[in-house]
């Protein structure tokens, strides 16, 4: 575990990877809300000069899901190198409002985050619910 040897903070990406603690719960996601999550824009935005647009109420995206037993998860990258993503189409917010952006659409049914490698793990929208009440007691 490079966080015990070096000290150093784990990535989001290097945490999916390991598999770190999945099987009990999604708590670890508490230290990563505000780490940036990619995802596969519907539209490029090649007219703007820096690649950059932000989000408003009349601007839309489509989120891309998958499908695992039967429950749709919508689909994050935690890498914007990953090579599923096409350049020019990436967008990113931070992993708290992916979670909120979920709560959102009553078609979705959790969250998949995908790693830059084969890795990946999916957490239902249950789960996601009782991380944010978990968050909220004092």
């Amino acid at each position: 575990n490079r966080e015990i040897l070096t000290g150093e903070k784990m990535s989001l990406n290097d945490v999916v990877i390991a598999g770190q603690n999945w099987s009990n719960s999604a708590q670890v996601l508490k230290e990563y809300y505000q780490e940036e999550i990619f995802f596969q824009l519907d539209n490029t935005f090649s007219s703007l000069p820096d690649g950059k647009v932000i989000s408003s109420s009349e601007f839309q995206i489509q989120m891309q899901f998958v499908t695992i037993q039967g429950n749709n998860f919508s689909l994050f990258y935690t890498t914007k190198e990953n090579t599923r993503l096409k350049k020019g189409q990436i967008g990113g917010v931070p992993l708290i409002a992916a979670i909120e952006m979920v709560f959102g659409v009553p078609s979705i049914n959790g969250i998949l985050l995908q790693s830059d490698k084969d890795a990946w793990v999916a957490i239902k929208k249950e789960e996601l619910l009782n991380l944010l009440k978990n968050e909220k007691r004092p």
